[in-house]
């Protein structure tokens, strides 16, 4: 259950901060995954806070193109949009799709993901011939790395159509270990 999730996370949050230190980036990491088992839970202000925290700490221990960093901010633009804040929401995805551009590559997994949050929320915005180049970049490139027959790109070539809505979730994974590096994945809900 998400309450068993959110206990669980709030222990391995808790427990980073004193083995690790409250400005570690997996102490933050667990922090910015704590806000999204809050969100999948219906408590968005909740989740904002946490999510804001994450993201601000996450910027000043590894800085704005760290791919860490880059996941809390991506996450964070879903939850303003989620909240109704679609005008901050857009220019946090599209500043997130501008570094992960640069500092990912376009064909990169992450990138990808922020080619389609951002084309879906531009849709949602009524910008529907911005929407179609962010969706069509997304799967052109996800056609390149990961082939017709993969889900992600079914999924693309529906919000392409028109007919998918649901942006993809920012996540980070738990690391096995502190000494562990992260590659966060990118998982559709």
């Amino acid at each position: 259950s998400l309450e068993e999730a959110r206990a669980m996370q709030e222990r391995a949050w808790k427990g980073r901060q004193q083995v690790l230190g409250k400005t570690h980036p997996q102490t933050l990491v667990s922090l910015s995954n704590l806000a999204g088992i809050l969100r999948a839970a219906g408590k968005p202000a909740e989740a904002m806070r946490y999510q804001m925290q994450a993201s601000s700490r996450l910027q000043e221990a590894l800085g704005p193109a760290h791919p860490h960093t880059l996941t809390a901010m991506g996450a964070l633009a879903l939850l303003l949009d989620e909240i109704g804040d679609a005008s901050t929401a857009e220019t946090l995805h599209l500043n997130v799709l501008r570094l992960r551009e640069k500092t990912l590559g376009p064909r990169h997994p992450e990138t990808l993901t922020s080619y389609i949050n951002s084309g879906l929320l531009a849709r949602k915005m009524g910008k529907e011939s911005a929407a179609q180049v962010l969706l069509k970049r997304a799967h052109e490139g996800l056609l390149a790395t990961v082939g017709a027959e993969h889900p992600r790109t079914k999924a693309c070539a529906q919000a392409c159509q028109g007919s998918a809505t649901t942006p993809i979730l920012e996540v980070e994974p738990v690391s096995p270990s502190p000494s562990t590096p992260l590659s966060p994945p990118v998982v559709m809900p």
